[in-house]
């Protein structure tokens, strides 16, 4: 949303410049920026690309890793990479709150345009505020969903109700992830939340089910079958296999209370 970003500054510019050449002597700025922050696009254009900005950034990261020469992202304009081009949106509303400290200093308690310009302030201040903990949020939202893509494919909409179906999803938030062996020596992979603990270990059935695949393929290469069509085949298989190789089968699921974990009677 590049394209919107552009158009309102460009907008807030030609005001800022217009007022300045039709009142030289005694400009006033407040209206201006309040005009601009009460704009409904103001906010939404700004949070979109913030929230965007950190998937494009490791796109951009990707790319330079490329091997078939200079891209975009190796290329610099004005001694400056792409990606320092790309931060300078994100800047935009903390340089206003910086731009209007400056203008409220030299702006006297008696000037007309004093309250517009502290109002303006604060306002800006607010709007960096919420952008802010929105992007925590959209980031929260993220790293659950990348966990639960972690699962089978039949756990992943139960897991998705669990886990950012109730009024809680706002505040939970991964605190740390890795793996530890159960007491058959078996490696699993847990993830903890600041209000919840999921815990998976791959399956047994996946793992025989790639082992007759596997035997499947090496049979065909036995065979010498090496058509086009059935080595298309064989290597779409072993994408999915590897695929399948990163999912888990949920083994425990637990929500903490007070930093420790609930406890249910034996009896229950």
């Amino acid at each position: 949303n590049l394209t919107e970003i552009e158009r309102l500054s460009k907008g807030f510019w030609k005001q800022l410049m217009k007022r300045k050449q039709h009142e030289l002597r005694n400009p006033y700025f407040g209206d201006l920026f309040l005009e601009l922050i009460n704009n409904e696009q103001f906010m939404t254009v700004y949070q979109s690309y913030i929230n965007g900005l950190d998937h494009a950034l490791k796109i951009l990261e990707h790319t330079k890793l490329s091997k078939k020469g200079p891209t975009l992202a190796t290329t610099q304009y004005n001694n400056l990479p792409i990606g320092a081009y790309l931060v300078m949106p994100v800047q935009r509303v903390p340089r206003y709150i910086l731009l209007l400290r400056d203008l409220l200093k030299s702006t006297p308690l008696s000037h007309p345009d004093h309250n517009n310009v502290q109002t303006s302030l604060n306002s800006m201040e607010q709007i960096a505020a919420l952008i802010n903990e929105n992007k925590k949020f959209s980031e929260n939202l993220s790293k659950i969903k990348e966990v639960i893509n972690h699962f089978r494919k039949e756990e992943k909409e139960k897991l998705t109700k669990e886990m950012l179906g109730d009024e809680k999803k706002k505040e939970r938030h991964l605190l740390q992830q890795g793996t530890c062996l159960n007491t058959a020596q078996k490696m699993m992979s847990l993830f903890v939340f600041n209000d919840f603990v999921l815990c998976g270990i791959k399956s047994e059935h996946e793992k025989r089910e790639r082992k007759d695949k596997s035997s499947r393929t090496t049979a065909n290469h036995e065979h010498h079958e090496k058509h086009e069509k059935r080595e298309k085949k064989e290597k779409k298989e072993k994408k999915e296999r590897r695929e399948k190789e990163r999912k888990l089968t949920v083994v425990f699921m637990a929500y903490l209370i007070d930093c420790r974990i609930q406890e249910v009677d034996e009896g229950e």
